[in-house]
């Protein structure tokens, strides 16, 4: 499981170095970077969220893993909404930037679970 974490790792830290040269050189601002490592930290984390529910259905029956799966992702879901409303609250980041990169890499991360989802389906 772990090596089929590291691609979405790897991308995500690639970005951070990106974000943090952009910062430095004055391409982009202070507050737009902390939105973008925000909107980056929060993606990775609901994808190793996905990533330790999927661990737990290793060997685990039709039922179960469906029950885990959707259970997993509902679960993920509230958390990312308590996450993101407390980053809104708290933090003083760009709004836009913080939910464009979110979204990207949302819709990025999700493409690469379904690909796990499949190949763990695929396997039984």
């Amino acid at each position: 499981m772990i090596d089929k974490v590291k691609n979405p790792v790897l991308v995500s830290i690639i970005l951070f170095c990106f974000t943090i040269v952009c910062s430095y050189f004055n391409f982009i601002s202070v507050n737009t970077g902390l939105s973008i490592f925000a909107g980056i930290g929060l993606a990775l984390f609901n994808f190793l969220v996905f990533a330790i529910f999927l661990s737990f259905t290793k060997n685990e029956s039709g039922n179960k893993f469906l029950i885990l799966t959707l259970g997993g992702t509902t679960f993920r879901l509230i958390l990312m909404l308590i996450t993101i409303f407390l980053v809104f609250k708290f933090l003083k980041v760009d709004k836009f930037g913080f939910i464009f990169i979110f979204f990207i890499l949302y819709v990025f991360f999700l493409i690469y679970e379904i690909v796990l989802i499949k190949d763990r389906l695929g396997k039984h």
